[in-house]
């Protein structure tokens, strides 16, 4: 769909197949960010990796973000952190890895010393940027996922039940979810997958720009064109999810290869071609992390024996999508652990 903000031609994509062709076909010329006020004021001037345009400094920080913040071996670093975060230890925390003191803090201030090997100029707004990224992608992501998800599991008995027993079948009731126990968890990864499908976060990822002129099925769009991806919508396209796109059914991934990482663009709530988003590990390794310990620490129903089918499920749109009634719940402690 075309249609102009002001001066500007937009383009607004609510298909998979659509958004294939854009963010595969074309990603080379739709890589770049529109400059827009809001994000020069929350980023720094557009000094993070999701708001900076597409060149020199774009790929410098991305490199090293994806290779020294968010890398496999860096979140596996931070792993007794997050399990900490997660199950509410009261504890003081403690090293979060042995063979390394250093934080993220020190890793990204390390990268204004390493400015003119790059050519590239960092500054303080620079760091700043950098971590902001890092809270909207690890904290932000998975504590709006992780709500939707055990809605919809407190809306859907049954599949709360399903996951529940897996939790018990793969881990027991003696200790505690660990990292390594996630890829385990099949049912669970299912009902994050279609939470995703339903609610994602981001109902529309942050706009690209066009770099130059391109002719897409025989339309040529100009240089500058922004370009809007309707994640929400795709999610619920009838024409890719058979049965009832609206009705939440973990089991539609059983024996599928869908994942969440922006290869199949029929679900990518992080996005997906050169510009997916950075923190797309670290931020499904926490909704995985906190959605697993929510469930195996607890059972959970609604209060004062309310009816799974009156639980609200309205959304509240804006840059994301969250709930517009807080939900509210009785938890029970269900582990034979005294003590987390």
């Amino acid at each position: 769909m075309h249609i102009r903000l002001g001066l500007v031609p937009a383009i607004v994509v609510s298909s998979a197949e659509a958004v294939q062709l854009f963010l595969k076909t074309h990603d080379a010329v739709f890589c770049s960010r529109p400059k827009i006020q809001a994000s020069e004021l929350i980023s720094y001037g557009n000094k993070g990796v999701a708001f900076a345009k597409y060149g020199p400094y774009w790929r410098h920080m991305r490199k090293f973000f994806t290779l020294e913040l968010l890398s496999n071996a860096k979140i596996e670093m931070f792993k007794e952190m997050r399990r900490e975060d997660v199950c509410g230890v009261v504890e003081e925390i403690k090293g979060v890895s042995e063979g390394s003191d250093k934080d993220f803090i020190n890793i990204v201030l390390s990268l204004m010393e390493s400015n003119n090997a790059h050519g590239v100029q960092l500054d303080l707004d620079s760091i700043k940027a950098i971590l902001l990224d890092m809270l909207a992608a690890g904290m932000d992501t998975s504590a709006t996922a992780s709500l939707w998800a055990l809605s919809e599991l407190m809306k859907h008995p049954l599949a709360l039940k399903k996951a529940q027993e897996e939790l018990y079948h793969v881990i027991g009731l003696d200790r505690m979810v660990e990292e390594t126990d996630l890829v385990k968890l099949e049912y669970l990864n299912m009902v994050i997958k279609e939470t995703m499908r339903l609610h994602p976060v981001a109902p529309l990822l942050i706009p690209r720009e066009s770099v130059e002129d391109v002719i897409v099925n025989d339309y040529l769009i100009p240089k500058k064109s922004r370009l809007i991806i309707n994640a929400w919508a795709i999610g619920r396209d009838p024409n890719v999810w058979l049965g009832d796109p609206e009705e939440f059914n973990p089991s539609r991934f059983a024996n599928s290869d869908i994942d969440l990482y922006g290869r199949n663009f029929e679900l990518i709530p992080f996005g997906a071609g050169r510009r997916v988003c950075p923190g797309l590990q670290l931020g499904l390794r926490s909704i995985q992390l906190v959605l697993a310990q929510l469930l195996h620490c607890f059972n959970w129903e609604l209060p004062d024996g309310a009816s799974p089918c009156d639980l609200d499920m309205g959304e509240e749109f804006g840059l994301v999508v969250s709930r517009a009634k807080h939900l509210f719940a009785k938890s029970t402690y269900r582990l034979k652990l005294e003590k987390l």
